[in-house]
């Protein structure tokens, strides 16, 4: 379903698409909490990011605005939300790159 996804994504032109999908939850630093415990994952549940790439926000626009228009992304959509438990949400962001 990834592959699938990142092809669309890529047809509409974004820059670059990744999936992780969280290995374990043991997280050996103090301090620290795993990303899963704080979604409130249970231990049966998988934990997946995709970062998308764009140019910018307008280029970010244009990509949503050909998908909207898009058939069989509104039906991978769908796939995806039912893969979801009941009342759970994707959680999304929109994050800007930090110069370090």
């Amino acid at each position: 379903m990834c592959k699938e996804a990142y092809d669309m994504f890529k047809q509409y032109g974004i820059l670059h698409y990744d999936a992780f999908k969280l290995n374990n939850s043991d997280v050996p630093m103090e301090g620290f909490a795993n990303i899963a415990s704080i979604v409130s994952a249970n231990i049966d549940e998988e934990v997946w990011i995709e970062s998308i790439y764009y140019k910018d926000r307008q280029h970010m626009n244009e990509v949503m605005a050909k998908m909207e228009k898009d058939e069989k992304a509104g039906q991978m959509m769908k796939q995806s939300m039912d893969l979801l438990p009941p009342g759970a949400k994707f959680i999304v962001g929109d994050f800007e790159r930090l110069s370090v």
